[in-house]
């Protein structure tokens, strides 16, 4: 099975950066596909980032690398990492977002900033990163590529929070069409409903939403909806319209989340 190389980064596609990673990687990692997730990230965006790697890594084979050039240089509260998952490989550094993306704590986690020699670190991407896959791409163990760590980092925003009967979840990314997508995945939703009913509100206690939706077509044209996604994330919309514009929304709003008998 052919394997995959995936980048995703806040570089334009012209900018030298993408070229010069482009031309490390097919220099050392012979045999692999160079998949580009995007290049569009909005510059420094490390939410951004991993929301939509959180949607693409599962779409590529097993033993594929993926390559998180977003706010990726180290430092010592903010190492670089191997993560190694599911039979798929994380490159990038420890931001607090790894469990978000994988939808958990990664099954091995590996420390790499001082397992090779490395030429610099102004451009980690092609210095670090490019080693690590050519690495990866001959054979070489994780164990052999860095040192063990027990876990990663987990961004405390990205964690719904429970109060009582009160659920509060954050929008963390909005699509194309303005759809807001949150951090509540369907059955961490369901074990704090167990049963109940719900009433949903943001900006303001006007705002309410009673249940969920199966398709964006189950309300009527301008009325907000909330669904659960093809990531399994809840969706906060509007039919045929623009939430995120017409609500003024913006990403770190949270959503309130009654249960009542």
């Amino acid at each position: 099975m052919q394997k995959n190389i995936s980048i995703i980064s806040d570089w334009q596609k012209e900018d030298f950066y993408t070229v010069s990673l482009r031309s490390r990687l097919l220099q050392l990692t012979s045999g692999y596909d160079l998949s580009v997730i995007t290049h569009d990230i909005s510059q420094f965006d490390s939410m951004e980032a991993a929301f939509v790697l959180k949607a693409a890594w599962k779409k590529f084979p097993k033993g594929s690398i993926h390559l998180n050039c977003v706010n990726s240089s180290a430092s010592p509260k903010t190492p670089q990492l191997l993560i190694v998952h599911k039979s798929h490989y994380f490159i990038g550094a420890d931001l607090g977002y790894w469990p978000f993306i994988i939808g958990e704590q990664p099954e091995h986690v590996y420390l790499v900033n001082d397992a090779l020699e490395y030429e610099g670190s102004s451009f980690p991407e092609y210095h670090v990163f490019a080693q690590l896959a050519a690495a990866i791409a001959k054979g070489m163990t994780p164990e052999e590529i860095g040192c063990a760590e027990s876990k990663v980092m987990e961004n405390t925003a990205l964690i719904p929070v429970t109060e009582g009967n009160l659920m509060y979840v954050g929008i963390v990314y909005f699509d194309s069409f303005g759809n807001a997508m949150t951090n509540l995945e369907r059955d961490q939703f369901e074990a704090a409903r167990n049963g109940r009913k719900f009433v949903m509100s943001f900006i303001s206690e006007r705002n309410q939403i009673r249940k969920i939706s199966e398709s964006y077509l189950s309300v009527k044209q301008g009325e907000f909806l909330a669904l659960f996604n093809s990531l399994n994330l809840l969706e906060i919309a509007m039919r045929e319209a623009n939430v995120r514009q017409l609500m003024n929304l913006e990403v770190g709003v949270q959503i309130r989340i009654e249960f009542f008998e």
